[in-house]
């Protein structure tokens, strides 16, 4: 599938990631206010673990709007001369410790 691949529909991608990090978001305020006021652990659990699916989804919404369109970014280096140039001038250059 095109989909799967790197460059490809990335808007789309960060859209349905966006989505879910707006679900996982209400579902985290929801479950914050009712531990407030109820104290039951289970509601506790559910605010640790909706924070962490938000912050996981706003990790893959930033990936994905940082991904240029059109193919993977190594492909792009590959066929870039300025690219490899500034690449291999990085590479050769020695290394100060």
């Amino acid at each position: 599938m095109r989909i799967l691949h790197s460059g490809c529909c990335e808007p789309l991608k960060a859209g349905v990631h966006g989505a879910l990090g707006a679900l996982a978001a209400a579902c985290l305020g929801y479950n914050a206010a009712a531990f407030v006021v109820r104290r039951q652990s289970h509601l506790g659990r559910n605010v640790l673990f909706y924070s962490l699916v938000l912050a996981v989804e706003v990790a893959h919404v930033c990936h994905h709007r940082s991904v240029p369109s059109g193919g993977s970014s190594s492909t792009r280096t590959l066929r870039s001369p300025s690219h490899s140039q500034t690449a291999s001038k990085i590479n050769t250059a020695p290394h100060a410790h």
